[in-house]
Parts: structure tokens; sequence; C-alpha cells
């Protein structure tokens, strides 16, 4: 893991590598918002995911579990090298996007399941930032009746 700071974001973050081991020691273990274990599983089975950390910030003792997400065509594939021989810009990072785990409901079908959606409070100082990235991605429909789910979903598990 690495403390990075990419894209002119106002905060630095814990980058993970992929399949690095997510163990911490007292009391960071404690101060995590949320972990979901469901995710330990799924970073192992997509290459295009890697897990962040990021302190909390106005006034926030916590650590946020978050999940950098890149299109699967689009994940450079050397990231962890550059960002371990911290050789990495913020060209490698253009086509990623913060993104939280939830359990995503839809209210036309009631489909409920794991995604993992855009989240939008971490661009809250660069809005043109937030637009060009979202503007790049395919948002997913519900899985079930094909509608919209109301949300900014870019991976469904």
């Amino acid at each position: 893991m690495k403390l990075i700071q990419i894209e002119g974001l106002p905060f630095e973050l814990i980058y993970f590598y992929e399949n690095e081991l997510f163990a911490f020691s007292q009391p960071l273990n404690q101060n995590l918002r949320p972990f979901q274990p469901f995710m330990e599983k799924e970073l192992k089975n997509h290459f295009n995911l890697r897990l962040i950390l990021i302190k909390g910030f106005l006034g926030y003792d916590a650590y946020f579990v978050q999940y950098l997400y890149f299109e699967p065509d689009k994940f450079p594939i050397d990231l962890d090298e550059k960002v371990r021989s911290n050789t990495f810009t913020d060209a490698d990072f253009e086509d990623s996007i913060i993104t939280k785990f939830q359990n995503t409901y839809c209210i036309y079908c009631k489909w409920k399941g794991p995604t993992l959606c855009v989240e939008r409070d971490y661009y809250y100082k660069n809005f043109e930032l937030q637009l060009k990235k979202t503007r790049k991605l395919e948002f997913k429909f519900c899985p079930n009746c094909g509608k919209s789910l109301r949300q900014s979903v870019v991976m469904i598990f």
C-alpha cells in the first residue's frame, strides 16, 4: 500500500496494489467505514478495481473504504508498478473514478443486489473533473427489468 495524491484532489489516499492483503493493526482497523467482507473476494476477481482508503475530511476521524474503478479496457496494466516506483502521473488515473460499494435497489421491479456506485462527494471541489469522468462511463441498468437504477452504478456483482 502507498499514500498517494492524484488528479489535484484535495486529499491523499491510501492505494492498495492488486491482491495485497487487507489487514491493519489497531486503531486504524477500528476506524474503517464501511468495510464489506464481500469486496475482499471481489477485488481478487476484478483486475480493474483497486481498494483505496480516504481519511475523513471536514473533521471526521475515520478512514473510508472506497474503490478506484476503471472500465476493463481502460485499466493501465502497469499502474501498480508505476505507483510502487512513484513514476505515476495524473494521466494514469484519468480513466478511473472513486466508487463505493452498496446494495442497490430497483424501484421498478424491487431487484436488490451488490453494486459499485460513483462516489461524487470526493469531487465536490472539482466539478469539472467529476463531469469529465462521469461522461466517459457507461452506467448499468437493472439486470432484472432493464430500467434505470437511478444511481451512477458502474458495476453489478
